[in-house]
């Protein structure tokens, strides 16, 4: 009888907690690996739009004559052309319109826009910078996530 191949019974529940301690720690570490990702996704939506949003203010400030922060949320640029660029906030989109135009949404409509604010201040050197200020949120993948923004831009 002790020639006998094979596990008994005790040895072979062992070997199955132990490889269902294995599997479920696998299981856990990919549903955190995916978590984390989604995170990493939503911000980095959040960082690409906030960049776009900035170079289409630098390009709107490239050639201006004239900046007027009409309130915190609008800002009007005159162009050498007599030509006036207007931003502005309202319902979660920044909007950019050329003189009679119809009005652009700069963010795309994964994303949403808050509390944008223009402000004027000139710095140490009597240097006129706009500080411009805004919130993104998203809600990619069923996760929300929101991210501050701010720049300066020289102005004339």
């Amino acid at each position: 009888m002790k020639n006998q191949k094979g596990f008994t019974l005790i040895e072979s529940i062992i070997y199955l907690a132990l490889f269902s301690i294995i599997i479920g720690g696998s299981l856990v570490a990919v549903y955190q690996i995916i978590k984390s990702t989604d995170a990493s996704v939503n911000h980095i939506i959040l960082q690409n739009e906030a960049n776009f949003i900035f170079r289409k203010i630098n390009w709107a400030l490239s050639t201006a004559n004239q900046v007027n922060s009409i309130n915190t949320y609008s800002l009007d640029i005159i162009k050498d052309n007599e030509e006036v660029l207007t931003l502005w906030q309202s319902q979660g989109n920044i909007y950019i319109k050329r003189g009679a135009e119809d009005s652009l949404i700069l963010n795309s409509s994964s994303v949403a826009v808050n509390l944008l604010s223009f402000t004027i201040i000139q710095d140490e050197n009597q240097n006129n910078l706009l500080k411009v200020n805004f919130i993104l949120t998203t809600a990619q993948n069923g996760k929300q996530a929101s991210q501050s923004f701010s720049t300066n831009f020289y102005i004339n």
